[in-house]
């Protein structure tokens, strides 16, 4: 056992907690058919089950990605625009990476939603950011991460929701990764990939974020809202504030 699943044992994040929220997801609109005329979504996707369709949609964004963690985010940041990034050979990062897969998702008619996996601690600048996609099912919030081209299971390979995934991080339980998995790129033994990978997902599980509003180009909603999903017992409001006066204090050392 270490620091991370003990954080994560004391504080404990339900899957009560997201489902007594209210969210929106627009299975259709025109930025949505536009993807579809754009990009060949639902041929790659075929036919099968939710899981089975996320599935390929984000083993084929894998494959065309392009990683860089300081990729700028912006309000311009759609599906179409970021597709078109990748096809010229421009990187993103697992923002962006998640925003394609959620939007691709959601044209397919399944709804997702974008989750930024948050430590404790309000001066790590580090993230990471993975869809989620509500396969039927499975009558599960499941992780579709194509940043490092996995979906997450438990010791009997049964597919687990995200919130599963976190409480069996805390417990210190084995999780199986698909074996397509790359955390790092290159010639590393699988062990070592899904090790480091459950390590960094320790550190970053802590706490959830995410949108209400589930649409083409919600990162540019004009009235979008951030939701936190973390223990009751934790002073969101403090590293909200701690956060913020971290942020600044970095953009002033860089201005220098």
């Amino acid at each position: 056992m270490n620091m991370y699943q003990g954080l994560m044992d004391m504080f404990t994040v339900s899957e009560k907690a997201f489902s007594e929220e209210t969210f929106f997801y627009e299975l259709k609109s025109e930025g949505l058919d536009r993807l579809l005329e754009k990009y060949p979504i639902k041929e790659i996707a075929g036919e099968g089950t939710d899981y089975e369709r996320c599935y390929r949609v984000m083993v084929w964004l894998y494959g065309i990605l392009i990683h860089k963690p300081d990729y700028h985010n912006s309000a311009k940041d759609n599906a179409i625009y970021l597709l078109d990034r990748l096809y010229r050979g421009e990187a993103i990062n697992c923002r962006a990476a998640a925003c394609i897969l959620v939007e691709c998702y959601l044209a397919l008619g399944i709804k997702s939603q974008a989750m930024w996996l948050l430590s404790a601690n309000p001066y790590d600048d580090d993230c990471h950011v993975v869809p989620i996609a509500y396969c039927k099912e499975l009558g599960k919030w499941v992780i579709f991460d194509s940043t490092v081209n996995t979906t997450i299971a438990d010791g009997n390979d049964r597919i687990l929701s995200i919130f599963e995934v976190r409480n069996l991080l805390a417990k210190g339980a084995d999780l199986h990764y698909s074996e397509t998995l790359r955390y790092i790129r290159g010639d590393v033994p699988m062990n070592v990939q899904k090790n480091m990978f459950s390590k960094y997902l320790e550190k970053n599980m802590f706490m959830m974020k995410t949108y209400r509003y589930n649409r083409f180009g919600y990162e540019g909603f004009k009235s979008q809202e951030e939701v936190y999903l973390v223990a009751a017992e934790y002073d969101i409001d403090r590293y909200l504030e701690l956060k913020a006066k971290y942020w600044e204090v970095k953009k002033r050392d860089l201005a220098r």
